[in-house]
């Protein structure tokens, strides 16, 4: 671009009747190497171009213009050294950009790593939407870990934003993946994580979550819902919200429970599919305010196919916000498989 630019100066130039007026726009030539710029060598190389352009055009008429000249000469070298110093600056931080992208990708490898896309009759698929690009973690989490107890699974949202949240979102899951091997009960598998969140220095108060174990082959999932949105079953191409009788308290909350300790039991046969998710889906808005009513959309989808469904799901809900989330989200889905 700044070569054609260039060119067009230089025929702006012989075109222009006397006295000509275009030499001062050589100045500008350099600095447009900023745009796209691909490495810190080309605003020297294209000033040094354009300076040795300006005087071939300049100098036959630096009788009649001198000062025009001089300060157009001036003008480039000046131009050059800013562009190259600015470009010096911006390799830097696209670099410093691309050290932090790093880190984030093994953030999030470590935080929400990737999950296995079976276990057993179990098919597995998750979708972790983020508010904008760049982001990578936040304070929604999900994982899945196969242990003797029976498939546990956990989907939950941090209270709070930025680094607290996404600290505590990995104490949550730290607890989660080490108790969830121990504990048996799956009450007793909340309490541990439950500790852990009242054990931090700097809490950030609670978590809601959904805390469950599948048994291989079994007909049935249980399921503690702990202050958060009540998962949804997909079966023969119907919606239903699972009914939570006795709903527990959230994570970091969990001693204010009355009540049953037991979780909620429901029928989960071939087939089946398992919903859960953040409230970043459900409290998603459109512009005239309406949330995003999940239950109606995916019956309304009709896809049958776990991998299929969540990425019909994530394009319907930005056209539904109108392009961009206002807030991070996770979806889980867990499928019994019909062999």
């Amino acid at each position: 671009m700044a070569i054609a630019a260039l060119i067009v100066v230089i025929l702006v130039e012989h075109i222009l009747p006397e006295p000509r007026t275009a030499l001062p726009l050589l100045i500008v030539i350099p600095t447009m190497t900023l745009i796209g710029l691909r490495g810190t060598w080309r605003p020297l190389a294209v000033g040094l171009i354009t300076l040795i352009t300006t005087l071939v055009v300049g100098l036959p008429q630096f009788h009649m213009r001198p000062g025009t000249v001089l300060t157009c000469v001036i003008g480039v070298v000046l131009s050059t050294l800013i562009s190259w110093a600015a470009a010096i600056s911006f390799d830097r931080q696209r670099r410093t950009l691309t050290d932090l992208r790093t880190v984030a990708d093994a953030a999030q490898r470590a935080l929400l790593r990737p999950l296995p896309g079976a276990i057993g009759d179990l098919r597995i698929e998750v979708r972790y939407l983020a508010a904008a690009a760049e982001a990578h973690v936040g304070g929604d989490l999900y994982d899945v870990v196969h242990t003797p107890h029976g498939v546990r699974l956990i989907v939950g949202d941090v209270m709070g934003k930025g680094l607290p949240a996404v600290e505590a979102a990995a104490d949550v899951l730290g607890s989660f993946r080490e108790a969830a091997h121990d504990q048996e009960r799956l009450y007793d598998l909340a309490q541990r994580i439950d500790a852990t969140l009242r054990r931090r220095a700097e809490s950030t108060g609670f978590a809601t979550a959904v805390v469950g174990t599948i048994l291989l082959g079994d007909g049935q999932a249980n399921l503690m819902v702990c202050g958060h949105p009540p998962p949804l079953v997909l079966r023969d191409g119907k919606v239903y919200t699972v009914s939570v009788p006795e709903p527990h308290p959230p994570l970091g909350l969990l001693d204010l429970a009355i009540g049953s300790r037991q979780p909620t039991s429901i029928g989960f046969e071939p087939g089946d599919c398992l919903l859960l998710y953040t409230d970043g889906i459900t409290e998603a808005r459109n512009r005239d305010g309406q949330f995003y009513p999940l239950e109606d959309r995916v019956t309304a989808l009709a896809v049958e196919d776990p991998d299929e469904l969540l990425g019909a799901i994530y394009r319907d809900l930005l056209k539904h916000v109108g392009g961009r989330l206002l807030d991070d989200a996770a979806l889980l889905l867990i499928q019994r498989s019909r062999d």
